[in-house]
Protein backbone atom coordinates (compact mmCIF):
# COMPACT_ATOMS: atom_id res chain seq x y z
CA UNK A 1 0.00 0.00 0.00
CA UNK A 2 1.38 3.35 -1.01
CA UNK A 3 1.74 5.93 1.76
CA UNK A 4 -1.32 8.13 1.94
CA UNK A 5 -3.54 5.83 -0.16
CA UNK A 6 -6.32 5.43 2.40
CA UNK A 7 -8.69 3.65 0.02
CA UNK A 8 -6.12 1.01 -0.81
CA UNK A 9 -5.19 0.66 2.86
CA UNK A 10 -8.82 0.17 3.84
CA UNK A 11 -9.32 -2.41 1.09
CA UNK A 12 -6.29 -4.35 2.32
CA UNK A 13 -7.57 -4.18 5.90
CA UNK A 14 -10.96 -5.53 4.82
CA UNK A 15 -9.24 -8.35 2.94
CA UNK A 16 -7.13 -9.38 5.92
CA UNK A 17 -9.64 -8.93 8.75
CA UNK A 18 -11.27 -12.31 8.09
CA UNK A 19 -7.90 -13.97 8.42
CA UNK A 20 -7.20 -12.10 11.64
CA UNK A 21 -10.56 -12.98 13.22
CA UNK A 22 -10.36 -16.63 12.23
CA UNK A 23 -6.88 -17.13 13.65
CA UNK A 24 -7.02 -14.87 16.69
CA UNK A 25 -10.75 -15.14 17.32
CA UNK A 26 -13.19 -12.65 18.65
CA UNK A 27 -12.42 -13.94 22.15
CA UNK A 28 -8.96 -12.79 23.14
CA UNK A 29 -8.37 -15.87 25.30
CA UNK A 30 -7.83 -18.03 22.20
CA UNK A 31 -5.46 -15.79 20.24
CA UNK A 32 -2.32 -17.72 21.13
CA UNK A 33 -3.89 -21.15 20.63
CA UNK A 34 -5.39 -20.10 17.29
CA UNK A 35 -2.08 -18.73 16.07
CA UNK A 36 -0.18 -21.89 17.01
CA UNK A 37 -2.85 -24.11 15.46
CA UNK A 38 -2.66 -22.16 12.18
CA UNK A 39 1.15 -22.45 12.17
CA UNK A 40 0.85 -26.21 12.70
CA UNK A 41 -1.64 -26.49 9.82
CA UNK A 42 0.82 -24.54 7.65
CA UNK A 43 3.57 -27.02 8.54
CA UNK A 44 5.68 -24.44 10.36
CA UNK A 45 5.25 -25.97 13.84
CA UNK A 46 5.09 -29.66 14.70
CA UNK A 47 2.72 -29.10 17.65
CA UNK A 48 0.25 -26.46 18.75
CA UNK A 49 0.92 -26.79 22.47
CA UNK A 50 0.67 -23.56 24.44
CA UNK A 51 2.09 -23.08 27.92
CA UNK A 52 -0.89 -21.20 29.29
CA UNK A 53 -3.28 -23.71 30.89
CA UNK A 54 -6.45 -21.77 30.05
CA UNK A 55 -5.54 -21.93 26.36
CA UNK A 56 -4.57 -25.59 26.32
CA UNK A 57 -7.85 -26.78 24.80
CA UNK A 58 -9.32 -24.52 22.17
CA UNK A 59 -13.02 -25.18 21.45
CA UNK A 60 -13.73 -27.32 18.38
CA UNK A 61 -15.76 -24.47 16.88
CA UNK A 62 -12.70 -22.21 16.92
CA UNK A 63 -10.47 -24.99 15.54
CA UNK A 64 -12.90 -25.37 12.59
CA UNK A 65 -12.82 -21.60 12.00
CA UNK A 66 -9.00 -21.66 11.88
CA UNK A 67 -9.09 -24.64 9.48
CA UNK A 68 -11.49 -22.83 7.12
CA UNK A 69 -9.35 -19.72 7.31
CA UNK A 70 -6.19 -21.62 6.47
CA UNK A 71 -7.91 -23.28 3.51
CA UNK A 72 -8.99 -19.88 2.19
CA UNK A 73 -6.09 -17.62 3.20
CA UNK A 74 -3.17 -19.80 4.34
CA UNK A 75 -0.97 -18.63 1.48
CA UNK A 76 -0.93 -15.14 3.02
CA UNK A 77 0.99 -16.52 6.00
CA UNK A 78 3.77 -18.09 3.99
Amino acid sequence: VEAGDLAQGRAEQERLIGLFHAIYGSEAQWYCAGQKYALRLAGILSAETVRIAAQAKMPDSHRKAVERCMENHGALLL
